[in-house]
């Protein structure tokens, strides 16, 4: 400092003091700039126009005297230290002097070179150290104001409020007036102070800490939910704590409804599985006894043509509801999981023993056949499961291929990051995907006019793959044929 060109204002008449100043100051600081101002008015002036590191002002002026001459001068100086340089050795006025912001009260008979300069250092270091803390302030009371969250203060002492800011008083409904004159008790439905004053005699840690979930009380009765997070802080050295609050009242709420949602359609779910199995179930006995009954009649010895008719007709219908109990009592079997648990299957065993399955199919649709599990041989699956997906696949394509070419189908297996890759295409009808691609996978959907086709086939397929924590996708165009991509997961997880 002492090779800083410090620029000191010194308000002072008497032109002796004034040299003797001055003195003191070149001796510790040799390249100051000292200014003299003879009367307050001219301090005042100079002030106002000049940038100084500090001022040395006498209470003994011709235009003021005492402590109006600090008063009026740091009005205008501030925020330059101010150091009263006086022979007036008066404590109570000396207090009443720092109070106003004065750095430094000296005694112009009992003071040095030595004392000034380590005056007028610590009065700038002071001074330097308070606008720190006032832009930090500032800063602070900027963000807490203007916070998009509801914020406010609270003495520890007494858990009365002192400060809120306008998010807080837009969203309660109290005016500022009106949260400074309440305790943080007066925001609480009655039943809540209880749990609160509890609360507040077991937490007292310092520094950040969630208060957890609370209910508020707005000023329109309204009760809301929220989440608390607390900061211990000073108010003009009071303990206090600053609440940082987040309305969750809409979050609950959704999660309630989501929860009730959920076991409404759990409960749902049950119960329409339960219809299911006793519906199939008891429906499996008297079909069973009406086709053994049917079995037993001699048609032929049935003489009334329409009679023979009917019951010929009655016969098929039964068939056909045998078929459907038994299609349904496979799917309840599939979405139970009562049959379905991780093994190490392999593509290639599978697909050998499909073709074993339908070697006739295969051969009287001159079907070409290439397979490449060389990338990946094994999933983690059901090998049951896997068996009736691709055998399920086979037969689609064989039964719905084009009659204008020869059938080709193409097997190949990929591996991706999370997932094992099995594409299965062939080149035969395809699917119209823009009309029927949210039906694809439906229960008893069917997409072609074939004498043979159930719509079961694709659903039972999904199924499978689904319950066991895979996925399939499609990609077809009429007359070009049809891709199956199914995704087996590397990793055993029912979903």
């Amino acid at each position: 400092m002492k090779n800083h060109d410090l620029r000191i204002l010194v308000v002072e008449d008497n032109p002796g003091d004034f040299v003797l100043v001055s003195e003191q100051i070149y001796e510790e600081y040799k390249t100051a700039e000292v200014t003299q101002a003879g009367t307050l008015a001219a301090a005042k002036q100079l002030a106002a126009d000049n940038d100084y590191d500090t001022i040395l002002i006498d209470l003994s002026l011709p235009d003021s005297t005492g402590i109006d001459s600090v008063k009026e001068l740091i009005d205008i100086a501030e925020p330059v230290p101010l150091i009263i340089l006086t022979a007036y050795a008066d404590e109570q006025m000396a207090v009443q002097a720092l109070q106003l912001g004065a750095q430094d009260y000296l005694i112009k008979d009992g003071c040095n070179a030595r004392m000034l300069a380590q005056s007028i250092r610590h009065s700038m270091e002071r001074k330097k150290l308070y606008d720190t803390l006032k832009t930090s302030e500032e800063q602070y009371r900027y963000l807490f104001y203007n916070n998009p969250l509801p914020m406010m203060t609270y003495r520890v002492e007494d858990s009365c409020i002192t400060m809120v800011n306008e998010a807080a008083v837009r969203h309660y409904g109290y005016s500022r007036e009106e949260f400074l004159s309440k305790s943080i008790l007066d925001i609480r439905p009655p039943e809540d102070v209880p749990k609160l004053m509890v609360y507040k005699k077991g937490n007292h840690a310092a520094g950040l800490r969630n208060a957890g979930e609370w209910r508020h009380l707005k000023k329109d009765g309204t009760i809301i939910d929220v989440e608390v997070v607390l900061h211990e802080v000073e108010q003009n050295g009071v303990p206090c704590r600053m609440a940082v609050i987040h309305d969750i009242t809409g979050e609950k709420k959704h999660k309630l409804e989501k929860e009730r949602m959920i076991e409404e359609l759990i409960r749902t779910n049950h119960d329409l599985q339960q219809f299911s199995y006793i519906t199939s179930h008891n429906l499996r006995a008297p079909i069973s006894n009406l086709m053994g009954i049917l079995a037993l009649l001699d048609t032929s010895a049935i003489a009334d043509e329409t009679s023979a008719e009917l019951l010929e007709g009655i016969k098929q219908s039964t068939e056909d509801l045998n078929h459907t109990v038994n299609d349904l009592v496979q799917v309840l079997i599939i979405k139970s999981g009562s049959e379905s648990s991780y093994e190490t299957a392999s593509l290639s065993a599978s697909y050998r023993k499909v073709q074993a399955t339908i070697p006739q199919l295969i051969k009287e649709a001159r079907a070409t056949i290439a397979t490449d599990f060389s990338a990946a041989d094994t999933v983690l699956f059901n090998t049951a499961y896997l068996d009736s997906i691709l055998l399920n696949l086979t037969t689609n394509a064989i039964r719905y291929r084009s009659p204008e070419r020869p059938l080709e189908i193409s097997i190949h297996s990929e591996m991706l990051d999370d997932y094992i890759l099995l594409s299965f295409s062939d080149n035969g009808s395809g699917i119209n995907l823009e009309r029927y691609g949210d039906r694809i996978f439906g229960l008893y959907q069917r997409f072609h006019d074939h004498p043979d086709s159930k719509g079961l086939g694709l659903y039972m397929v999904k199924t499978q793959i689904t319950q066991l924590g895979g996925k399939i996708s499609v990609e077809s165009r009429p007359d070009q044929g049809t891709t199956f991509n199914i995704y087996f997961k590397k990793h055993a997880h029912v979903q």
